[in-house]
């Protein structure tokens, strides 16, 4: 199951996640990879659920209208501006690591609009368009492209079960 929505939340629940991730009060950190920079709002350390201070006022709206039962990782993700777009798997998942029974669902929320791009397995690209969710199994893999015609994208991400 692959569903694109646009206009997923109701535009003032949207630009207030919008506003909070883009405010010069919300932190995003450097990964392994220079072109993408994270904030992890649910990750498990040591099997062990840390959560961020921002987990609320991100997730919460999100969660109630997909109706989500359990969490298990949610980031935002910021994807820097290249020449051109690259390709770069943000889900680090490989095809060892897949589980068909794993049941969870990934939702990935566009913040902002650009020419980047989610390309799922065998898939058309989806064009990042802000305020469009899409959703997919968790263990399917993707990737998602840097930007070109923007700073920078930027993705709400979500792995949960119903």
């Amino acid at each position: 199951m692959i569903q694109v929505e646009n206009n997923f939340l109701n535009n003032n629940k949207f630009f207030e996640i919008q506003k909070l991730i883009c405010s010069s009060k919300f932190p995003i950190f450097l990964t392994a990879d220079l072109n993408v920079l994270t904030h992890k709002i649910i990750e498990v350390v040591d099997e062990k659920r840390e959560c961020s201070l921002f987990l609320q006022p991100l997730i919460s709206n999100l969660c109630h209208k997909l109706r989500v039962s359990q969490v298990i990782e949610s980031k935002v993700i910021l994807l820097l501006k290249n020449k051109e777009n690259i390709c770069l798997n943000t889900s680090k998942k490989n095809l060892n690591e897949i589980s068909l029974n794993d049941n969870s669902l990934r939702s990935i929320l566009y913040i902002n609009s650009n020419d980047g791009f989610t390309q799922i397995l065998g898939k058309d690209k989806i064009v990042s368009v802000q305020n469009r969710l899409l959703t997919f199994s968790s263990n399917i893999p993707y990737e998602d492209s840097t930007p070109t015609n923007t700073q920078f994208r930027i993705l709400l991400e979500l792995v949960y079960t119903l």
